[in-house]
């Protein structure tokens, strides 16, 4: 696009912070290799921003991607490849799931869910009986 400036990183890295934002801004689906940039949040930032995720089950990955449902959970490069070319062969599924992933973010990652459960301990402190209707 004319007037922006060019990544220098010759070729797409996913270390690199430009192709991390152009892939999450104009990519059909994101498939995140095994790398410490997923411990930054890189994943959520995807399903924030409605793309399908593909990541590698390792670590704490399957608490932000659920299989099937957010994204896909994959375990070899083969399995990454037939999600991306089955992503691609159903895109009104790849938005389906690109809707739930930020749906999921929404309800389970923001601030927003923290100040909730804050004040659902306050009122249980306050109240005596089990259930707590807001």
């Amino acid at each position: 696009t004319p007037g922006r400036s060019r990544c220098r990183c010759r070729g797409w890295k996913f270390r690199c912070r430009r192709c991390c934002a152009a892939s999450y801004e104009y990519g059909t689906s994101i498939p995140c290799p095994i790398i410490p940039f997923q411990q930054a949040g890189g994943i959520s930032i995807a399903l924030w921003k409605g793309k399908p995720v593909i990541a590698g089950a390792t670590g704490g990955i399957p608490l932000q991607v659920r299989n099937g449902l957010t994204g896909f959970l994959v375990r070899s490069v083969e399995g990454t490849a037939y999600k991306i070319r089955y992503l691609f062969r159903n895109p009104e599924f790849a938005k389906k799931l690109g809707e739930n992933g930020r749906e999921h973010v929404r309800h389970n990652f923001l601030i927003t869910r923290h100040l909730r459960d804050y004040l659902l301990i306050i009122l249980a402190l306050e109240h005596d009986s089990n259930i707590i209707n807001l």
